[in-house]
């Protein structure tokens, strides 16, 4: 259902006066130009890094001078690939890593007109994620596996400078798995800007209309509320508790433990929020995500992209590893795609 038929009123300027992440906004856009869905949260990235490396390779540890040293693009992070592995250092986990930034900074969509697009800014991978696998800039670490874990506790074959993703990887991931790196951490900017999942609430063009009202005050609270008693307010200061209530009793208790701050959505509340996280050695995240959700693109998304960027990838890696050359690999991708979608490539 269309917010603005949920809400009974034009959802731009409430857009607009939440400063929602444009990327956020575009990807709960229909065809017809009717926004569907919106999120509380913001998955701009960033480059998620370990101060005590950086201030050894570089002799600084400080975001904005780390950032002129892996970026901006790919070429200036091979650079600091290169320089990190002279020390014995890994400049990512895994290859892959970059392939999650590399896919989802692209402008165009896989399918454009019924037909497959290579879109240059996808592409680089093959070149970017070749230098990184054979000049052993990585730990060729698949992410989610254990070597990917290990390289966040200090604990893989050589150390790992840092990773690339959101606000939820620190949170979530990164933090419960830092043992004693906790605190040797920080955030700058990625070298290019991307996006890394999120979470978008939709309201069924079928709900009845005796539960209607409640369901747009509850969608409106989420995504649109850039109150300070809004969801995102709370959820953007760690002031949510996990199995309770948002709200504490008159003795200021909480049932469970508190949830972690996160980015969210409305630059708003992202602006006035306190995003300094010990993590981060009490770095505010805040300064580094809310350019990095200005900056990331919510065009470059489709139906297809799960199985097709799974296929990209196989075929990439297998270029990689000299089992295929370029152009074959590429070759092998395209006709992939169109075995299983009937879909040409241009």
């Amino acid at each position: 259902m269309p917010y603005s038929e949920l809400l009974g009123q034009d959802v731009a300027p409430m857009i607009s006066a939440a400063q929602l992440a444009q990327y956020t906004v575009d990807l709960g856009t229909r065809t017809d130009g009717q926004v569907v869905a919106l999120p509380f949260q913001m998955t701009g990235s960033g480059y998620i890094y370990r101060r005590s490396i950086a201030e050894s390779l570089w002799g600084s540890d400080d975001p904005e001078f780390v950032a002129t040293k892996i970026g901006p693009g790919w070429d200036q992070f091979l650079v600091a690939a290169e320089e990190a592995a002279a020390v014995g250092v890994s400049i990512l986990a895994g290859e892959g890593d970059a392939w999650q930034a590399i896919r989802n900074s692209s402008a165009l969509p896989w399918i454009v007109n019924d037909t497959l697009q290579l879109d240059p800014a996808r592409e680089l991978y093959l070149d970017v994620g070749y230098q990184l696998y054979n000049n052993n800039y990585t730990e060729k670490a698949d992410a989610w596996g254990d070597a990917w874990f290990a390289g966040m506790s200090g604990a893989s074959d050589r150390p790992i400078l840092g990773y690339l993703g959101p606000a939820w990887l620190i949170n979530y991931v990164m933090a419960g798995n830092a043992g004693d790196t906790f605190g040797d951490w920080a955030i700058t900017h990625a070298p290019v800007p991307f996006t890394w999942g999120g979470t978008w609430i939709f309201a069924n063009n079928s709900t009845p209309d005796d539960l209607r009202g409640g369901v747009a005050t509850l969608i409106e609270w989420f995504t649109l509320d850039s109150s300070e008693t809004g969801f995102q307010q709370f959820f953007a200061n760690g002031n949510l508790y996990e199995g309770s209530a948002a709200f504490p009793d008159e003795a200021g208790d909480f049932a469970a433990g508190r949830i972690f701050k996160d980015a969210v959505n409305s630059g708003v509340v992202l602006s006035r929020s306190d995003g300094t996280l010990e993590f981060l050695g009490w770095q505010n995240m805040n300064d580094i995500f809310v350019p990095a959700g200005a900056a990331a693109l919510g065009t470059g998304f489709g139906p297809y992209d799960e199985t097709i960027n799974e296929y990209f990838n196989d075929q990439a890696l297998q270029f990689f590893m000299g089992e295929k050359t370029r152009d074959q690999a590429i070759a092998d991708f395209k006709q992939h795609v169109f075995d299983m979608y009937d879909i040409p490539s241009n």
